[in-house]
């Protein structure tokens, strides 16, 4: 379970404190079955539901992008030849001696 911090309005605390008490719950009871019965009413609205394919979507493209850009630092620099440690490359004299 995860904790949360939120800012309300004196006046909304007021009114939600008295609620509480009214239902025989806690403060934090009364919020944390205000945002489950909110999730679950939003999981059936039309235009939650198309935002929610469209944020799925957009998730799926940039792990697909940070996957490709993780495998490509990954990946052996083929196209680059490497020297060992140390090793020097020798040029011929340009009389070809």
């Amino acid at each position: 379970m995860k904790t949360l911090a939120v800012k309300l309005e004196e006046d909304v605390h007021a009114r939600l404190t008295v609620l509480a008490k009214l239902s025989g719950t806690s403060l934090g009871e009364l919020l944390r079955q205000a945002a489950e019965k909110f999730a679950a009413e939003a999981g059936t609205s039309p235009e939650f539901k198309a935002k929610a394919e469209q944020m799925l979507r957009t998730a799926d493209r940039e792990a697909r992008e940070r996957k490709a850009a993780i495998e490509a630092l990954l990946k052996p620099l083929e196209d680059k030849p490497t020297k060992a440690r140390g090793q020097t490359t020798t040029r011929k004299p340009a009389n070809g001696k």
